[in-house]
């Protein structure tokens, strides 16, 4: 085998660590208490939310795993032992997965992770084939990895030492020479996720966040061995004393508190977070704690420098040996590009115990959405946002957009909380938005959580204000946050400076008198109003004092006698002139170009009982989207899909005691 196939092949090789770490920061969150009783998915254990210390400050700790943070991750289940050989077998007799060890080597794949101009290999060296360790007679230079590991051909998941072997009575063995991409394909068919890097050292860490291991601080406590490892010299003289001497059936060590076998040693394991070497640097940049990190958007491994998708492994294995690989502490990973397979990788999965969001998957036959994601956050306290944006979601996905739905939630129960001014789950999902819709109210979020909303506005990229979106955050006047001049009473604050206006003052007479909608006249031929000429809603027009000069007005606000949409207008001066109550800017960006923004104040629950005004927010994301001659002449279809029956508005109204997963496809009539 050439030295080349090798390199790549064993871009996973343990890598040299140091001793224990010591000195963990200390102060930490409270978790929620473990309920050992709760039921879930067979197989899997309870992880409970909460914050612990991630990375490690020992003094021979790597730079990857520098500096210690903290992070909170909400809880999740996660599989109590790695993915057997007999649940891959499952997956693969169902499903007819061809692993990537078992697949020929595509050279043109290859020659974009080595250095420009190396030779393809042989036809032969590039046959099925992975990397299976092989102990050495006598001691080598420990720098050089290619003295234990050979590449083999016909070794695979189901030869893990070569075309002779089998797993015939290794059924509850872990699954291995599985590469990255075998792993998420069995995750995603089992209905489950790779754990991300916070997830995984989350579980290890459980019990023991200031301790060098994850049982405790000492490595064999009263002589007990608590992981797989490697015993003796290294690589030539594995003495076994732990009971094995490659990998080992599942269980065959203590648990851990939560229940979880061999989170340290014996293989191993994947994780869905991308690989960079600055990760934790530039994470504890943020002045709080990172709530569900889930790692780089791009990887870049400087030891791997001609690859492009390189993943974190945790865990470490069977060969991890002082003078090699001190792995099984839980800060410690390791790097591999995602077609990458060794004879001591392989994984184990996560699943959500409740979504934290809601998420409608576009349909890829349905233009003009198809291959795009808007996402909708809920989080007022008043106007029902939370019931609200769940139908406009189902509705805006039946034009073919992927649709995520955030909601202000309870940290500890999940619950769907409008109160809550400081927890959004899912705020990352963001950075992949084509199109935000945001229906928020005196925010203050974690300033991790508020960089992914900020950092989409000042993109370009199109958004919508629903209501009290105009004062959308509120910081306190002593906040040293570099996001609080976003505050809605700041001159500079996102209501006047993104949407054009912030909040004044209620126009019309709050809770007594409700709002027509009026098409401007001048703009009246506007894409955005075609098939929207009667607008109605319950709840009453908000002040306007000045719009920027760049602002279009759609629709303006007539103050109505009563609450029903056969009330007529006042007769009074407030109606004389009428105040905007929908307007579209084209904000002129600093690197050129315009961001397309829509905003209407209008936009109570029972609001979007209006066809019309529904039609409006439909017709609103092609137009954002550059995609308004795809409007008919009579507008979007903008039906209701699911459950509809709105609450009225008011302070402390909201439906308690339900999670996103409870209102999927709508919430239920009121009691």
């Amino acid at each position: 085998m050439i030295e080349t196939t090798l390199l790549l092949a064993l871009a996973a090789s343990p890598q040299s660590h140091g001793p224990p770490e010591a000195g963990t920061p200390s102060h930490l969150i409270a978790d929620t208490e473990i309920n050992h009783h709760i039921h879930g998915p067979v197989g899997m254990r309870w992880v409970p939310s909460g914050t612990f210390t991630m990375g490690s400050e020992a003094d021979t700790a790597r730079p990857d795993e520098r500096p210690a943070h903290f992070v909170h991750v909400d809880g999740f289940w996660i599989d109590e032992t790695e993915v057997t050989n007999r649940q891959f077998a499952e997956f693969v007799e169902a499903t007819g997965h061809v692993t990537t060890s078992e697949r020929p080597v595509n050279w043109d794949v290859m020659k974009q992770q080595v250095p420009p101009g190396t030779p393809k290999p042989d036809d032969a060296d590039l046959l099925p084939s992975s990397a299976v360790f092989t102990p050495t007679d006598a001691p080598v230079d420990l720098r050089d990895f290619s003295q234990w590991w050979r590449m083999v051909p016909g070794a695979d998941w189901r030869h893990p030492e070569g075309p002779e072997s089998s797993i015939e009575g290794r059924e509850n063995w872990p699954v291995v020479h599985v590469s990255w991409d075998d792993a998420n394909a069995y995750a995603k068919w089992a209905g489950k996720q790779l754990p991300t890097e916070a997830q995984w050292e989350r579980a290890a860490r459980y019990g023991h966040d200031n301790e060098p291991f994850m049982w405790g601080t000492e490595l064999t406590p009263d002589g007990v061995h608590m992981a797989n490892i490697w015993q003796g010299p290294f690589p030539h003289g594995n003495t076994g004393d732990d009971g094995h001497t490659g990998v080992a059936p599942v269980k065959q060590f203590p648990p851990s508190e939560l229940g979880l076998y061999d989170l340290a040693g014996n293989i191993w394991e994947w994780t869905q977070d991308r690989y960079r070497s600055d990760t934790y640097a530039t994470r504890a940049n943020e002045p709080a704690a990172c709530r569900n990190p889930t790692g780089p958007s791009k990887s870049r491994d400087p030891q791997n420098p001609y690859a492009d998708d390189v993943r974190v492994q945790k865990g470490g294995s069977h060969l991890c040996h002082v003078t090699t690989c001190e792995a099984y502490r839980p800060s410690s990973k390791m790097s591999s590009t995602t077609d990458s397979a060794l004879s001591h990788v392989g994984f184990r999965c996560v699943k959500s115990g409740s979504p934290k969001w809601l998420n409608y998957p576009g349909d890829a036959s349905v233009e003009p959405g198809r291959g795009r994601r808007i996402v909708l956050i809920a989080g007022d306290e008043e106007y029902r946002s939370e019931e609200a944006l769940p139908m406009l979601a189902k509705m805006l996905r039946s034009l073919g957009f992927e649709t995520i739905v955030l909601f202000s939630q309870n940290p500890e129960t999940g619950e769907i909380d409008p109160d809550e001014s400081s927890h959004i789950p899912g705020l990352h999902l963001v950075d992949e938005a084509d199109l935000l819709i945001l229906q928020l109210r005196f925010r203050h979020l974690p300033d991790t959580d508020m960089k992914h909303i900020v950092d989409y506005v000042e993109s370009g990229r199109p958004i919508t204000g629903i209501r009290t979106a105009t004062h959308a955050f509120a910081y306190p006047d002593d906040s040293e946050s570099p996001y609080a001049a976003w505050s809605w009473n700041r001159e500079g604050g996102f209501g006047k400076r993104i949407l054009g206006e912030t909040w004044v003052a209620h126009h019309g007479n709050h809770g007594h008198e409700a709002t027509r909608g009026i098409v401007d006249p001048d703009n009246a031929d506007h894409p955005m109003l075609r098939g929207v000429n009667d607008v109605f809603g319950p709840t009453d027009v908000y002040a306007i004092d000045t719009l920027p000069d760049d602002a279009v007005v759609l629709l303006h606000g007539a103050i109505l006698s009563g609450m029903s949409p056969e009330d007529n207008p006042v007769k009074d001066a407030r109606n004389d002139p009428m105040h905007p109550v929908a307007w579209i800017r084209q904000r002129s960006m600093p690197g050129g170009g315009a961001q397309r923004i829509f905003t209407t104040t209008m936009g109570a629950a029972q609001d979007w009982s209006s066809e019309d005004l529904r039609r409006l927010i439909a017709n609103a994301a092609l137009w954002q989207l550059g995609e308004q001659n795809a409007i008919p002449a009579d507008g979007l279809p903008a039906p209701i899909i699911g459950q509809w029956a709105p609450s009225t508005f008011g302070f402390g109204t909201y439906r308690r005691g339900a999670v996103p997963a409870d209102v999927q496809d709508g919430w239920p009539a009121p009691n």
